[in-house]
């Protein structure tokens, strides 16, 4: 395996190219492409000086591209989705990066990296697509790792034979038997919800600390409360008579001042949306 470090331009950590697994000749017929023939990742050195936390979570985060291309393509034949490859690629960063150095707390881990972030624009992209939303898919599979059994659950999506949702949903089931992306994806909600003391048992959370060891390596998904860790405090949230143009596979937190500080009981009344693929749920912090 090589690391090329060279100066790549702004705003790029590093890359992997699966192009360099073949001869010029095999790669992207009718696109010549220059391959270096090796397993190679490519660094930039303009990061080095100033952000190396950050360049050590790219080559974990490059890794993980260069397995899932020799298992979901070589193996499997299948093509990986934009959005589950970079989805995985930052899960791995999750748990490996404080293996060697970059620590929950650090500016070049993940945590810190991209969740201040979605929290302010969570509601702008589906789990499901890409548009360049490495924070969006990030915290999907932050809250994957910490609800659905961390490291044990991210080997099992990089081993099965499909990819995308299909995979999720096999790997999630091999975990507890029945359990699909759609089911996970149904309960998200709550991680935007409940963090810090006010976690009421068996929900969702981001706020779970969750370890595994495999092969004699422990790793873990350090919590973190989205109500307090960050500036941003707590997802954006929108009132109750505010329309959203919601993308799929997405979600929105709504409120209502008259809602908070209320003693006694008092009753709330919820229309249904008129869109019968959106769902709705009332939750009590």
């Amino acid at each position: 395996m090589q690391i090329l470090c060279y100066d790549i331009g702004e705003n790029i950590g590093g890359y992997f190219w699966a192009k360099d697994f073949y001869e010029d000749s095999q790669s992207w017929p009718g696109v010549w492409l220059r391959s270096n023939l090796a397993e190679i990742f490519y660094v930039n050195t303009n990061y080095f000086n100033r952000e190396f936390d950050f360049i050590n979570s790219i080559l974990v985060h490059e890794l993980q591209h260069m397995i899932n291309f020799n298992v979901k393509t070589v193996q499997h034949e299948i093509n990986s989705e934009t959005w589950y490859n970079e989805m995985l690629s930052m899960m791995a960063e999750d748990i490996i990066s404080p293996l060697i150095g970059v620590l929950p707390a650090n500016s070049g881990h993940p945590i810190q990296l991209r969740i201040p972030y979605f929290l302010s624009s969570y509601y702008d992209n589906g789990v499901a697509e890409w548009s360049n939303d490495y924070s969006g898919k990030y915290a999907f599979g932050a809250y994957l790792l910490r609800n659905y059994g961390g490291a044990e659950l991210l080997k099992k999506i990089l081993a099965n034979n499909t990819a995308g949702i299909k995979s999720i949903s096999a790997a999630l089931n091999e975990i507890s038997n029945g359990m699909s992306f759609g089911q996970a994806q149904l309960r998200y909600g709550e991680a935007l919800v409940y963090s810090g003391s006010q976690i009421p048992q068996g929900v969702m959370t981001f706020d779970k600390t969750v370890s595994n060891t495999i092969d004699g390596f422990t790793y873990t998904a350090q919590k973190f409360n989205i109500w307090n860790d960050f500036s941003q405090k707590g997802p954006t949230v929108f009132g109750i008579n505010q329309t959203m143009n919601m993308r799929p596979h997405s979600l929105t937190v709504h409120s209502d001042p008259a809602w908070k500080n209320v003693t006694g009981n008092f009753s709330v009344t919820l229309e249904r949306p008129s869109n019968a693929n959106i769902v709705m749920f009332l939750m009590v912090k």
